[in-house]
């Protein structure tokens, strides 16, 4: 089995000292094998800067060069915190209908490669450190306008009878009580890297065991 792990920076694993959620699942699932578990190989294919349409355009190509004779494949997408971020002047990147469109490609496209497919809720950010973002004075993110995403994708999925699993709630209830899971006001560090794995592990041992 052969697990294709779909995202941008946070996915990529910025800021984790051990590589990111995606990476810890490909230690999990790699520590299982040598117990005598069954094979499954996670490939992390996060990349700075990603929104859902430049995702759209890579799509097929990552796919069929990881597609193998024999294996079986299984795609986690996390998507969706570079559609939501707005200019100083008000201009916006993306909206959600751009969003639920791109979220419908992604879907259909996958779908002609497996039927297990699960989409991450979108995370929060810290709006105190995300407004603007540090390394840009002319972008920013709100959590209202994240969330704004996140409902839309949770009812695509839905309409798409497609696995959609939240983690914006039990983040941002984290980031509230004064948890130190963020390096940033967008990227976890090592807690919250852990904390996603956490959320994604057992959803997606269900999904693999469809």
């Amino acid at each position: 089995m052969r697990v294709l792990v779909f995202g941008a920076s946070v996915t990529q694993g910025f800021y984790d000292t051990r590589g990111g959620w995606a990476i810890r699942l490909w230690e999990y699932y790699t520590k299982r094998l040598l117990d005598g578990g069954r094979d499954i190989t996670v490939f992390n294919l996060g990349i700075s800067g990603d929104g859902s349409d430049r995702l759209v355009k890579r799509f097929e190509n990552e796919t069929v060069a990881r597609n193998f004779p024999g294996e079986n494949l299984t795609f986690v997408f996390s998507i969706g915190t570079n559609n939501s971020w707005t200019r100083n002047d008000g201009s916006t990147v993306s909206t959600p209908e751009d969003y639920a469109g791109d979220i419908r490609k992604l879907i259909k496209m996958a779908r002609r490669h497996s039927p297990r497919l699960i989409f991450l809720g979108i995370a929060p950010c810290d709006e105190a450190r995300a407004h603007p973002v540090p390394w840009n004075k002319n972008i920013f993110f709100t959590n209202e306008r994240i969330k704004l995403f996140d409902q839309t994708l949770e009812k695509v999925c839905g309409n798409a009878g497609v696995k959609y699993l939240p983690i914006f709630d039990e983040l941002k209830n984290r980031l509230d009580a004064g948890e130190n899971i963020y390096e940033d006001g967008l990227h976890p560090n090592d807690a919250g890297h852990q904390l996603i794995f956490e959320l994604v592990r057992p959803a997606l041992d269900d999904l693999l065991n469809t």
